[in-house]
């Protein structure tokens, strides 16, 4: 597994797997859904059994829509770095991690079948009799507000599928995430944009913590930027107003019904010159940064690194 380039969903679940042996007193990989197409959706949980609770719980999501392929990539990054990296090391210990690498197999899957198929974004359900019209928008399923902003018309890149929750992805994950329980931190990853976004996105009014949901958006930023040499910086603000208005989604769901405090949509690279086409000349780059990022995020939050609180220096030049 490289991050140079883009890899197919066998590659990824390879990566599970190795990670899993290689790391096996710390990753512990679980199925908890089967897709239509008979795929399993992973997730990968990273915690230090050596150290004691109780610790902060974060919860990542990647590859929920299929042709954000940037997204698993810098899934599968962070996850790497968390649990192998030295940089991570004193976060773990009051941490424990659930990554979904590719929450939408199916879907991704089929967007490397061809490049007709690259930009696909639902997952592969049957719309009923016809083939003409598959798969559901697993990012407008979830059960939060169902159907503001979201299609009715199974054609639709946004169908919304004919209920909330109608999907066996957003079903298994949901369940996953109500048994995990007291998640600290979600962040589902998106491309592209370059944005930080926090709920709500069926309303442009502002979440009861829209203060500190900010400022820890802004340590997201702060890391990347140190990373990137000031050259990449991620805009802030709420779903909402700043993408239009839209339901159903995970970031909503984990927010609202889960009670998750810290709860992010973040829009990876590019602002528009590539869209869903980021170049693989790009990969390296883009996931080092987010990953400084996330680093930053939880090092503010558990009040270690040089993201830390009660740590004034700067944190030029630090690298995740």
């Amino acid at each position: 597994m490289d991050w140079t380039s883009f890899h197919d969903l066998t590659d990824i679940e390879g990566f599970e797997e190795w990670l899993n042996f290689t790391v096996s007193d710390l990753v512990q990989v679980a199925s908890v859904a089967r897709t239509l197409e008979g795929r399993e959706v992973r997730i990968l949980r990273i915690a230090d059994p050596s150290t004691p609770g109780p610790k902060k719980k974060i919860w990542i999501e990647g590859g929920i829509h299929a042709r954000e392929w940037i997204s698993p990539a810098v899934t599968t990054y962070l996850m790497h770095q968390v649990a192998v990296s030295p940089e991570w090391r004193d976060i773990l210990k009051v941490t424990e991690w659930y990554f979904v690498p590719v929450a939408n197999p199916d879907g991704y899957a089929y967007s490397f079948s061809s490049p007709r198929a690259r930009l696909w974004r639902k997952n592969r359900s049957k719309n009923g009799p016809s083939a003409r019209c598959k798969g559901v928008d697993l990012n407008r399923n979830w059960n939060l507000k169902w159907g503001v902003g979201a299609s009715g018309n199974p054609c639709s890149e946004t169908f919304k599928g004919k209920e909330p929750f109608s999907e066996p992805e957003t079903v298994g994950l949901g369940r996953a995430m109500q048994r995990v329980g007291d998640i600290d931190v979600f962040i589902t990853f998106h491309s592209f944009g370059q944005t930080v976004l926090y709920p709500w996105g069926w309303t442009r009014d502002p979440p009861a913590n829209v203060k500190q949901l900010s400022r820890l958006a802004k340590k997201f930023n702060e890391g990347v930027k140190a990373a990137s040499g000031g050259r990449t910086e991620y805009e802030i603000g709420g779903s909402g107003p700043l993408y239009g208005l839209a339901s159903g989604a995970s970031d909503d769901w984990a927010y609202g019904a889960l009670q998750v405090p810290f709860s992010y949509t973040i829009e990876l690279p590019d602002t528009g010159s590539y869209g869903f086409l980021l170049p693989e000349s790009e990969v390296s780059k883009v996931v080092v940064e987010t990953n400084s990022g996330v680093n930053c995020m939880i090092g503010f939050l558990t009040n270690l690194g040089p993201c830390a609180r009660n740590n004034r220096s700067k944190f030029l030049g630090f690298r995740g």
